[in-house]
């Protein structure tokens, strides 16, 4: 019996795990703004590298938004231009995000370049045009492809874009980096995310403190959403026996 129901929990949670709604986070940045840089590069992106069942990167479906502050000046049928929060080094920074979130496909290889723009950008003073292609060549990403993009009108096209959905946030964007969870913005979650993303995330994945390793020792993970069912189970097992 003990064994039957070790088996019981094993399938039960394997099922959690597979059929659990995936967060969604969404990240309002700018290239060379250094609090974005600190938080991708010391929050967001080391808990994105392992991709393991049991980590949290399995459980959540990160957006990037490079935009930020910026602002569109003019566009035409040409393109646009922008005024950017850092300068116009940062405006060619967001372009090259930008054109990675739409062509890169593989989202490993986006969390990486975006990660290593953000590091090289900021916390090396290169303008993020160089770096832009210094990450490209060292992820072999198809540098022809997103240069041409940066470079040109869709560029632009894609900057806007994300200048509509930054401008489409409610509350009104008002601090770079935001975060929303679920495209659901609150003060409270936004400070604590500021200061330790991994404890809001463990709180907004059901049963994260059984299914998510960075979890396991968090006291406010979230409840599990199938804690009855397993009870259930357990219950119609135990008395399975006394039918026959």
């Amino acid at each position: 019996m003990a064994y039957f129901l070790n088996v019981l929990r094993r399938n039960v949670k394997n099922w959690e795990r597979v059929n659990i709604t995936k967060i969604k986070l969404t990240v309002y940045y700018e290239a060379l703004c250094q609090d974005s840089a600190m938080f991708v590069t010391k929050q967001l992106y080391p808990l994105l590298i392992t991709n393991q069942s049991t980590s949290i990167a399995h459980y959540v479906d990160v957006n990037f938004v490079p935009f930020g502050k910026s602002k569109v000046v003019n566009q035409t049928d040409e393109g646009a231009t922008f005024e950017c929060h850092h300068g116009p080094e940062e405006c060619m920074g967001n372009k090259y995000q930008a054109c990675a979130v739409k062509h890169v496909e593989d989202k490993m290889l986006l969390q990486k370049f975006i990660n290593c723009t953000m590091a090289q950008g900021y916390m090396h003073k290169e303008t993020n045009y160089s770096v832009g292609k210094k990450c490209i060549e060292e992820l072999k990403l198809d540098s022809v492809m997103l240069e041409t993009c940066a470079d040109g009108k869709e560029g632009s096209d894609l900057l806007v874009m994300f200048g509509n959905k930054t401008a489409d946030l409610k509350p009104a964007l008002t601090s770079v980096p935001t975060v929303t969870f679920n495209d659901m913005f609150t003060a409270e979650k936004q400070s604590e995310a500021m200061k330790n993303l991994q404890s809001v995330l463990c709180k907004e994945i059901p049963n994260s403190g059984k299914l998510v390793a960075e979890c396991a020792a968090a006291p406010n993970s979230a409840p599990g959403v199938l804690g009855a069912s397993l009870v259930m189970l357990v219950t119609a097992t135990l008395v399975l026996p006394n039918l026959y």
